[in-house]
């Protein structure tokens, strides 16, 4: 199962922020069976720019982009009621 999450930022120069609040996917020795990949641009198929897994909450960064920023959750659903999953928060800026 997959579910992807964009932030457009309608083509405006933009940084965008991120912090997550929550982080617990599953994540078992080698295989991360749940996994984020974040890039940018409008495709998942562009090159990823990072990937998180596991417990740790990931540190807060920013990008800069022109188009939007993507999200791809990756889950093999075993184990879902013991992993909490992610929240996150984004504050869109503009850079002139």
């Amino acid at each position: 199962m997959s579910c992807r999450y964009e932030i457009d930022v309608n083509g405006d120069l933009s940084s965008i922020s991120i912090v997550f609040n929550d982080f617990d996917l599953e994540s078992v020795g080698i295989n991360d069976y749940d996994t984020l990949q974040y890039g940018m641009g409008t495709s998942i198929y562009n090159n990823p720019s990072g990937e998180f897994t596991g417990s740790d909450i990931p540190p807060a960064f920013v990008l800069e982009t022109s188009s939007a920023v993507w999200f791809k959750f990756t889950s093999d659903i075993n184990n879902f009621k013991e992993h909490r999953g992610f929240s996150l928060d984004y504050t869109i800026g503009n850079i002139k």
